[in-house]
C-alpha cells in the first residue's frame, strides 16, 4: 500500500498500490522458444512480505458476451461500489447514479422493468456504437484515442474491458484494430520495405486474429494465433512484408507468412507496437491497407 512502511530485500522495486484490490497481468515474450517461455511463466510467484488478509470475492453472476445481462447487472452493483473506491478522476458521479439505478432495481418490479429496458434497447447499442467510434481510422485500421489511462472518458473504459482483458498505456503500446473481417475471404497486407513493423517498435510488434463476439483466438490446424517478430516470417525480394490474413493458403504465398481466419464468421485483428516510435504514437504512420483478393 502507498505509504506502508515495508523495507525491501535489495534489488526488488517498490510499487505503490493507491488501493487493497489490485490485479497483476505478468506477460513473458514467447521469443524463439516457447517452451522456455513457458518454464519463466511457471517460475513466477508471488511472496507475501506480511499477513495479507485476503478478502472473498465478489460473487457476479457469469454472462457471455452474445448475451450481456440487463438489469441483473445492478443485484451485485453495492457489493462491488462498497469494495473498493475508483481512482480515476470524475468517477463520483457516475458511482452515484449507479447507486440510484442499483436503488431502482430494488425498488420493485416496475423499476427492474424500466433498466432492464433501457439496457437492452439503448445501452447495448450505445456500447457497439463506441466500439465502432474508438478513435482515428486511417487505412481501415482504428486507433484508439485513450487507452490504459481513461480519466472519467468510462464509456471508453468500459468499450475495452469488453473486447479485452487489459491495455497498457500509450507509453507502452500503440494498438491498431480491424473489426468485422470476413473470416472467408483472403486478405493481403504489405508492409513497404522501408517502413517494416520491427522499424517502428523498440520492443517488439505482433497481430492477433479473434473472433468477433468473444474476442478469443481462432482455433485453427497450424495452432497458430499470431505473427510477431519472432515468426520465421518470409520476405518479398524488394525487401517488402506481406502477410496473409485467409481461411485456406493462397497458392504462391509462404505458409509462415500466414495466419488463418475462421471461414463462415467474422474476426477482429489487433496490431500492437510495443515500444511505439514517435510516428506511431504521433498517428503520422498506421499499419498498411488490407487488399481483398477474392
Amino acid at each position: 500500500m502507498k505509504g506502508a512502511a515495508i523495507r525491501l530485500p535489495a534489488g526488488l522495486q517498490r510499487v505503490d498500490l493507491p488501493g487493497k484490490t489490485f490485479r497483476v497481468l505478468a506477460r513473458i515474450e514467447l521469443g524463439s522458444d516457447p517452451a522456455e517461455a513457458s518454464r519463466l511463466q511457471r517460475l513466477v510467484k508471488l511472496t507475501p512480505l506480511g499477513q495479507p488478509k485476503i478478502d472473498p470475492p465478489i460473487q457476479v453472476p457469469i454472462f457471455t458476451n452474445r448475451s450481456l445481462p440487463g438489469a441483473e447487472a445492478f443485484d451485485w452493483a453495492g457489493d462491488i461500489l462498497n469494495g473498493e473506491p475508483d481512482i480515476n478522476p470524475g468517477m463520483a458521479t457516475v458511482r452515484s447514479q449507479v447507486a440510484s439505478v442499483a436503488a431502482l432495481v430494488r425498488s420493485g418490479a416496475e423499476g427492474r422493468t424500466r433498466v432492464d429496458q433501457v439496457i437492452r434497447r439503448q445501452g447495448w447499442q450505445a456500447l457497439q456504437a463506441q466500439i465502432r467510434d474508438l478513435g482515428t481510422i486511417r487505412n481501415g485500421w482504428v486507433r484508439p484515442a485513450i487507452v490504459g489511462n481513461y480519466g472519467d472518458n468510462y464509456k471508453i473504459r468500459t468499450a475495452v474491458n469488453l473486447a479485452g482483458i487489459w491495455a497498457n498505456n500509450s507509453d507502452e503500446v500503440t494498438y491498431f484494430g480491424n473489426r468485422e473481417l470476413d473470416g472467408g475471404s483472403t486478405y493481403l497486407q504489405t508492409f513497404p520495405a522501408e517502413a517494416l513493423p520491427a522499424k517502428h517498435a523498440r520492443y517488439f510488434w505482433s497481430v492477433i486474429a479473434v473472433d468477433a463476439h468473444d474476442f478469443k483466438v481462432i482455433p485453427n490446424s497450424l495452432g497458430r494465433y499470431l505473427l510477431n517478430k519472432q515468426s520465421a516470417l518470409q520476405y518479398n525480394a524488394d525487401g517488402s512484408l506481406t502477410i496473409v490474413y485467409a481461411p485456406t493458403l493462397p497458392a504462391g504465398m509462404p505458409r509462415s507468412n500466414w495466419l488463418p481466419t475462421p471461414a463462415g464468421s467474422r474476426y477482429n485483428l489487433t496490431f500492437r507496437y510495443y515500444g511505439p516510435d514517435g510516428d506511431i504514437t504521433n498517428g503520422r504512420t498506421f499499419p498498411p491497407s488490407l487488399e481483398r483478393k477474392d
